[in-house]
């Protein structure tokens, strides 16, 4: 990977201050956990340790094998590792990142070039707080696999909104709901990733929903998502939501994350997104983490393509790029603050549009059930 002098520069400082060879050792001993790849061999010895770091990292870097597990360890150490972030976001090592570019409904990856000239002609889009809030949000997000008669997979996307719930659409589980013996196969998968370059970085992490309790609590959808309402300027009814909560067997939220995950103490908590109510109304900014047609994890940007609201507000829609498969994403404005759930795209043969629901219209509705979401501040 071509790295930059300035990128070694600032690898080696991060590291420096905040590991010796022992605890960095021990870390990739855990994430990366291959025979062939030990740190401490690597170093004459620990006295020399920061000064060898930028050789380390410069000969590291030759090599996408080693380097790109190591940065992605450092990253499932920390949320604040700002350089390991900036470095994967830079060099395109993490989920694939798409443009705004309906209405031909074709995703196009942004390339890191591209991406960045976006980022420095919207000053409504902080940098620091993308990669941040990328870090944090990605990890809770799962692709949900529910499996037909026949043993196809039916795919969706999901998000952990405590440390063993799952919230998606409801349309999402529907085929499998009346069948306990499907129902019960349902699963999600967490980082399940890709390189740009469209190589498999991870198959990720896949947990068993309840078998005992697997759907806490739901809502069904309209009629009009059902069809695909062309006028938004109507009242979607108040209890037809499209979500499902989902239990899951573990308390996923509160296990590590990442390489190696299950070998891992002391690790990381993989968290969970908060449910919240959400109150600014003059938002047009759109991200979406969502797993297009079961592929690995995907963020689409659209700044400033938020472009109308049903009566209630109970709906709203977008021009940004999802695809079978993105239904129950989380819908976050550019601060990474949850604003809804993706649950439909234009039926039409050339689509204009993609909807989601308001996080407000789906609290409304977990608070008439009973449920309490102040368990959700992890």
């Amino acid at each position: 990977m071509d790295i930059t002098a300035n990128e070694i520069r600032k690898l080696s400082h991060y590291i420096d201050v905040n590991y010796t060879l022992n605890k960095l050792d021990s870390l990739m001993l855990t994430r990366i956990a291959r025979s062939d790849f030990k740190i401490r061999n690597m170093f004459s010895n620990n006295d020399n340790f920061s000064q060898d770091l930028p050789i380390f990292i410069s000969n590291l870097s030759s090599n996408n094998r080693n380097f790109i597990p190591f940065l992605f360890a450092l990253q499932s150490d920390t949320d604040d590792a700002d350089i390991v972030n900036q470095i994967i976001f830079d060099h395109g090592l993490s989920l694939q990142i798409y443009e705004n570019n309906i209405p031909n409904q074709n995703p196009q990856k942004a390339s890191v070039k591209a991406l960045q000239n976006l980022l420095n002609a919207s000053p409504m889009l902080d940098t620091d707080v993308l990669l941040k809030g990328l870090a944090r949000n990605k990890r809770c997000v799962c692709r949900v696999e529910v499996f037909n008669e026949q043993g196809k997979m039916i795919p969706g996307t999901g998000f952990l909104v405590s440390p063993n719930q799952v919230l998606t659409n409801y349309h999402v589980i529907e085929p499998v709901l009346n069948t306990p013996e499907l129902l019960e196969r349902v699963k999600c998968r967490f980082d399940y990733e890709k390189s740009i370059n469209n190589t498999e970085f991870t198959s990720g992490t896949e947990f068993q929903i309840s078998q005992d309790n697997p759907v806490a609590l739901s809502s069904n959808y309209s009629s009009y998502d059902d069809y695909g309402e062309p006028n938004l300027n109507i009242e979607y009814p108040k209890d037809q939501c499209d979500y499902a909560l989902l239990n899951l067997e573990e308390k996923v939220g509160e296990l590590p994350f990442g390489l190696n995950a299950e070998n891992t103490f002391n690790g990381k908590e993989r968290g969970w997104i908060n449910l919240k109510k959400y109150d600014d109304e003059n938002n047009r900014n759109v991200l979406i983490l969502q797993h297009p047609e079961g592929q690995s994890q995907k963020l689409a940007i659209g700044l400033n393509k938020i472009i109308g609201f049903s009566s209630q507000k109970r709906r709203f829609r977008y021009e940004v790029n999802t695809m079978h498969g993105s239904s129950g994403a989380p819908v976050f404005n550019e601060k990474f603050e949850l604003i809804g759930l993706h649950n439909m795209g234009d039926p039409r043969y050339i689509p204009e549009f993609n909807q989601g629901i308001n996080i407000n219209t789906i609290l409304i509705d977990l608070s008439i059930k009973n449920y309490n979401p102040t368990i959700c501040t992890g």
